[in-house]
Parts: C-alpha cells; sequence; structure tokens
C-alpha cells in the first residue's frame, strides 16, 4: 500500500464523520477547568463544535510508516494519552476514503470511533481493517488542521 506521507507537526484528528479527537473537560465554578478522569485521559470523539486538542505527530520509520502521536496509547483496547513508554503507530493514507487510517505497530488494531449517538472513548479494534468500515476514526486530508511545525 503506497502511503503519503504526514510532515512532522501538530494535528487535529477528525473522525471520518467530522468529529474532533479530544478531551472532554468540567469547569467547576471557582475551581477552574478540571480534566476527567486524570491520567491515562481517555481520548474521546466529540462533536464539531468541540476544539480539537492538537497531537504531536512525528515520523519515527519511514519506510514502515511509523509515527508517534503525542503520548497516546492502547490501553486495554481504549486509546488514551498516557506518559508512559511512547506507543508507535502505522499511519496510511487511504485513496479510496481521502484519510488516513491509524494502526498498531504490529497492523492487529485500528482507532476506532464510537456510533455518533455514544460518549465514549476512541478505542483501538482488534478487527482489521478491510478499508469499508467506516468507524475508524481516519482524518480526512481536506479536513485536517494544523499545520507542521517546521
Amino acid at each position: 500500500m503506497s502511503s503519503i506521507k504526514l510532515k512532522d507537526g501538530e494535528y487535529a484528528i477528525r473522525t471520518f464523520d467530522g468529529r474532533v479527537l479530544a478531551f472532554p473537560f468540567v469547569v467547576k465554578p471557582g475551581l477552574g477547568e478540571i480534566i476527567v478522569p486524570p491520567p491515562p485521559k481517555p481520548v474521546y470523539a466529540l462533536p464539531k463544535a468541540f476544539q480539537p486538542e492538537p497531537f504531536s505527530v512525528t515520523l519515527m520509520e519511514p519506510e514502515r510508516d511509523l509515527y508517534q502521536i503525542s503520548d497516546l496509547v492502547n490501553d486495554g483496547g481504549r486509546l488514551v494519552a498516557w506518559v508512559v513508554a511512547p506507543q508507535r503507530w502505522v499511519v496510511r493514507f487511504v485513496p479510496e476514503q481521502d484519510a488516513y487510517l491509524v494502526q498498531s505497530e504490529d497492523l492487529g488494531s485500528a482507532w476506532t470511533a464510537p456510533p455518533v449517538d455514544k460518549f465514549e472513548p476512541v478505542g483501538s479494534s482488534l478487527s482489521p481493517f478491510h478499508g469499508t468500515d467506516r468507524r475508524n476514526p481516519l482524518t480526512q486530508r481536506s479536513s485536517c488542521s494544523g499545520s507542521p511545525n517546521s
């Protein structure tokens, strides 16, 4: 599979249906913003109206399309930000969907967005991707905001 490489930098990541990947928060009067829950922080696919989280994307091994994406790791099937040994992700362009697919380094799972009507964290599905499953949060090239810091 040929792939269009991403430049190192910060990106807003969106699901195929346009939801933004971010961390939910609760504002309590007098206390300021409180991140819920504390680390590890689950990543959610939030409605378009929310501000997307900037995720730092760094190419590690070009020949394998292997990237590190901020401090995102698969924690038992859910995608979380956790300051541990960083996980590396295979990020490949899927021309048929004009989007990027994010898979685990061993290609055994892919990021999977929950249904639009469910408030659940983004998962890491163990089922292989066949190019037609629109649950996978693929970053659409046309709506990928942010630019590399280079």
